[in-house]
């Protein structure tokens, strides 16, 4: 809102405040921009731990490969919008619903995509940040995993009231409590594997909690307190 009270402002760039950019970070979000007149453009964020970039971390959006057009788009960690694009959007722009579970980024992007926008990436668009010890062992990752899908039940609820739509998520949802817990017992011998099929099965179970009206508070407490 304070940007908008600019009547020259034209972008807004914005990076989650554990992050830093590249030095050509604003610089290539504005190409991609330019280029592809996309209403909105996300850019990667590397995750490190002690100095050391990890190859795998389930805690930021993933790479997308080449800069260019893309369907929809995942965190509002790295990113530019335009000006247009917030117009057209009724404040708030995140929903106070999503505060404390995380989310609202994702629900944002729907509410801009049914709007007609158009979304980028942009690979060269680098932001960085720094990953803490609490938040590599198993114990977070499967908490988080359980809070995605949580946010993302809630999400689809806001935006799906039709019965179909629904039966087809709540079908979706048993295949991954049903078939997960087989393909960790599968892929037991591969460490990797083995826990993605753990955070799938984590992930459906804070979806079906979600559809019975429980919600996860990720939030509610600052992290490593």
């Amino acid at each position: 809102a304070h940007a908008l009270d600019n009547p020259n402002m034209q972008f807004l760039a914005m990076l989650d405040d554990d992050e830093w950019p590249s030095p050509q970070w604003l610089t290539e979000l504005l190409r991609i921009q330019r280029e592809t007149g996309a209403d909105a453009v996300e850019g990667p964020v590397a995750s490190v731990h002690e100095g050391e970039t990890l190859a795998q971390y389930d805690g930021v959006a993933r790479n997308r490969g080449a800069s260019g057009l893309t369907e929809t788009l995942e965190g509002a960690g790295n990113i530019l919008l335009t000006r247009a694009c917030l117009e057209a959007m009724p404040a708030p722009w995140f929903d106070p619903a999503f505060a404390l579970t995380g989310g609202e980024d994702k629900d944002f992007f729907v509410r801009l995509a049914r709007a007609g926008a158009r979304f980028a990436w942009s690979a060269e668009a680098l932001a960085t940040t720094e990953v803490p010890a609490t938040r590599m062992g198993l114990k977070w990752a499967l908490r988080r995993a359980y809070g995605v899908g949580n946010s993302d039940m809630r999400i689809f609820l806001k935006h799906e009231n039709n019965i179909p739509a629904r039966l087809r998520e709540l079908a979706k949802i048993m295949g991954a409590l049903l078939l997960s817990p087989l393909m960790f017992i599968i892929l037991g011998a591969s460490p990797n594997r083995r826990e993605t099929a753990l955070r799938k099965f984590f992930r459906a179970v804070g979806k079906m909690a979600a559809l019975f009206g429980s919600t996860y508070h990720e939030y509610a407490v600052i992290h490593g307190e």
